[in-house]
């Protein structure tokens, strides 16, 4: 319409002079979304009175409320039991790796690649443990397709993350808008500190130990939870684990 072709135009050439006008339409559609929202999230433990339809107070309020009520929701007790003995120490393996990362810098290059070198020792001597394992615990499956689908794909991840990780950790160029010379601009990547991974069954080696590699090239500190279907593979690989990687390193859990 030519009143939106108007509008356009204005902020397009001059948005000064219209920012102030612009600014109190954001806020009171801002203000009506967040009542709208604050009130159906808390509409179940608090009751609320209607205020004048034009006042911005009382939305703040109503939504102060709203926000209230989920906090004491929230800290209030709950029912659980308290967690089993197991799961206390997968919590306390948890913030140990997770106060590690904090406290630590983040590895550097020479530091990742040993993490790396010693996961593919980990396959390679434990091969045909490993074959062993995966068959027993499908009943029977082929060492043919566990040495092609598992152990030779997760051999050339690791060998394909060694290649291009020092690439990968160099910072990169990003270029910078005029208003901002002359400043410069970089990415710096960093990890982000503890991974998580929750393993499927169907392929255990491959599939628990790719996401670990990519993770770990990162710099980051992983926890392993392998399939409970597949008991063999994952007390085998808990107890190769153990004996090549610090707990606060690389750790598998069950």
């Amino acid at each position: 319409t030519p009143g939106e072709a108007r509008w356009v135009r204005a902020v397009c050439t001059n948005p000064g002079c219209l920012w102030k006008g612009l600014r109190e339409r954001f806020f009171r559609l801002y203000d009506s979304a967040v009542d709208e929202f604050a009130a159906c999230l808390a509409r179940p433990c608090q009751k609320f009175h209607k205020g004048p339809a034009c006042g911005n107070k009382t939305r703040r309020k109503r939504h102060l409320k709203g926000v209230n009520a989920m906090d004491h929701a929230l800290d209030r007790p709950s029912d659980r039991p308290p967690p089993s003995a197991p799961l206390r120490g997968l919590e306390d393996a948890f913030h140990a790796m997770v106060a590690r990362s904090r406290a630590e810098p983040a590895p550097g290059l020479a530091e990742r690649l040993d993490r790396l070198a010693r996961l593919r020792a980990v396959v390679a001597d434990n091969e045909e443990r490993f074959r062993q394992a995966i068959s027993a615990d499908f009943g029977h499956r082929c060492a043919v397709e566990t040495t092609i689908a598992e152990t030779m794909m997760v051999f050339s991840e690791i060998r394909h993350a060694t290649k291009h990780l020092k690439s990968w950790m160099a910072p990169q160029r990003v270029s910078t808008a005029l208003q901002f010379l002359p400043a410069r601009n970089r990415l710096m990547p960093q990890p982000l500190g503890v991974v998580g991974i929750i393993a499927p069954w169907n392929y255990p080696l491959q599939l628990t130990l790719a996401p670990a590699i990519g993770a770990l090239a990162a710099g980051n500190r992983v926890l392993i939870k392998p399939s409970e279907l597949t008991p063999h593979f994952a007390g085998l690989l808990k107890e190769t684990v153990g004996q090549r990687f610090d707990a606060t390193e690389l750790l598998v859990t069950g």
